[in-house]
């Protein structure tokens, strides 16, 4: 099923420059409060950077994960409550009324913002701060690049606790959950983000729709004996047939050779110590094909 498409409303030429210059002007006074859970708009990072928050994460057996969506978000952020923050966090009322009146022709009904505008993604980052840092910790670190984000755990409990929060703290703010979008599994399972396949120990890009220079990031560490996700329900993933893929993978490394209807294993070399996510390019490694085996991507939800 095709996605619903998301309008844009692209600003005349002189108010992508006034809105380009406050957005300048705004962001060295909301950025230094904003959460470092969130990784989309932000200053110095981007896709790779919050991949490299999910591996992290992972090697701290934080192994059960709540992967979802905000629906209709940039349609839906309501005005007043936005404007309360931008002012709070500001303290300059004439940059809010100069915001507010560029919001005023976003939507119908004192909702959404202006996907085409430059001062948007502030915005948003702005409005799902307080989500932000009420969602992330320690029973469950929260990754968010926009819309979408990750909620991982070291029990399915949390996990469950996570998604029940996370709604609960987008309704308070007019906002909700995609339905269809919302799910709950574990790296065992594997599960898409931004754009990378994550199953069980490996990092997996999707070349269809990733840039062939993204920065490449470690596969994972093996999960430990008490890993739950390793023991809970494994019969059954074992007895159920892989699904298929169709579009061309690598691993985030650059390895190739996993793509439809093949398989391959590599002479990896062995992962840094763990701490910090080294982002460079290892020597290339030799790839053995498996054959007669289903691959271990699952398809990308739509």
């Amino acid at each position: 099923m095709m996605e619903r498409a998301r309008p844009l409303a692209i600003p005349c030429v002189a108010d992508r420059v006034v809105q380009t210059a406050v957005a300048f002007t705004l962001s060295p006074l909301l950025e230094p409060a904003m959460s470092p859970a969130s990784f989309g708009y932000r200053p110095g990072l981007g896709v790779a950077d919050a991949v490299a928050r999910v591996v992290e994460l992972r090697r701290e057996n934080r192994i059960w994960v709540l992967e979802s969506d905000v629906a209709r978000f940039f349609e839906t952020v309501p005005h007043p409550p936005l404007l309360a923050l931008l002012d709070a966090r500001a303290g300059d009322p004439r940059l809010t009324e100069l915001v507010a009146s560029w919001l005023d022709g976003a939507g119908a009904g004192g909702c959404g913002l202006l996907q085409g505008s430059p001062l948007s993604p502030l915005l948003a980052n702005l409005y799902l701060d307080e989500v932000d840092h009420l969602l992330d910790g320690p029973d469950g670190r929260l990754v968010r690049y926009a819309d979408d984000f990750v909620v991982l755990s070291r029990r399915k409990a949390d996990a469950e606790t996570a998604k029940e929060r996370a709604a609960a703290l987008l309704g308070e703010r007019g906002l909700v959950l995609h339905p269809d979008k919302t799910r709950i599994g574990s790296f065992e399972d594997g599960f898409w983000f931004l754009g990378h396949y994550f199953i069980r120990t490996l990092v997996l890009r999707d070349l269809e729709h990733a840039p062939e220079a993204a920065p490449p990031v470690w596969e994972a560490d093996a999960p430990g004996e008490g890993d739950e996700a390793a023991t809970t329900g494994s019969a059954s993933r074992r007895d159920a047939a892989p699904p298929s893929r169709e579009s061309p993978m690598r691993c985030s490394n650059g390895w190739d050779g996993v793509g439809p209807g093949s398989d391959a294993r590599a002479t990896r070399t062995p992962p840094p110590p763990s701490g910090s996510v080294p982002l460079r390019t290892p020597s290339r490694p030799a790839l053995h094909p498996v054959p007669n085996r289903a691959p271990l991507m699952a398809p990308r939800p739509h």
